[in-house]
């Protein structure tokens, strides 16, 4: 139905992220996730 991606994307954007989809017909699709580089030391 595509809602799970817009919530993907939602939330990729809420992180200062982001998706990149490529599709061609009879070959399928690729989705690309991009996630910010983290600066600080983790917890």
């Amino acid at each position: 139905t595509g809602l799970g991606l817009a919530v993907v994307h939602g939330v990729m954007r809420t992180h200062e992220g982001g998706v990149d989809v490529q599709s061609a017909p009879g070959q399928g699709s690729r989705f690309t996730l991009y996630f910010p580089v983290a600066t600080g030391q983790a917890p």
